[in-house]
Parts: structure tokens; sequence; C-alpha cells
């Protein structure tokens, strides 16, 4: 109860706009490069909030998929 107390008080500080988050990056899949393991969109590091879960009794040579779990990053 805490908790959703919490998240309600927080999500009101939101929207009154006592609380000012920063806008989410739209990151140019197009152009994102990988380099040392690390993500990069316009040059600048991508932390991926969101991710994509390894797809299930999918043939690994489906030609819809690049990989097991994401796209191609090449």
């Amino acid at each position: 109860i805490k908790m959703l107390e919490d998240s309600i008080e927080e999500i009101t500080n939101v929207i009154s706009g006592e609380i000012v988050r920063r806008p989410v990056v739209d990151i140019d899949w197009e152009n994102a490069t990988v380099k040392d393991g690390n993500i990069y969109s316009n040059g600048h590091p991508v932390f991926l909030y969101d991710y994509f879960s390894k797809p299930q009794d999918q043939d690994a040579g489906n030609e819809t998929l690049y990989n097991d779990y994401l796209g191609n990053m090449n």
C-alpha cells in the first residue's frame, strides 16, 4: 500500500509539473552502431530501457530473424 501511495504522490507531482522528468531519447535504429559491445545512436551511447525476449519455437534459420534475440546490428 505504501508503494502505491508513493506512486500516486509522484505521478500527481509529475502531472502538476512539480516534478519534471527528462524526455526519453528516440533511438535512430537506422544509424545505430555497435562499438566495444555498446550501442550508439548518432554518436551517443544508448541505454536500452526496453528489451525483447528470445522468441520461442522459432527456427534459427527463419529469414525474418537476424539472430535469436534482436535484429542484426552489423
